[in-house]
């Protein structure tokens, strides 16, 4: 989870969903 880096998650838009970096708060869990 904390491996994914931040431009790996602008690469995969599906992934961001669940895994945010720090700058976005997980509002989907919320």
């Amino acid at each position: 989870m904390e491996a994914i880096s931040a431009a790996q998650v602008k690469q995969r838009p599906t992934q961001n969903m669940f895994f945010v970096p720090e700058a976005r708060p997980p509002q989907v869990h919320e």
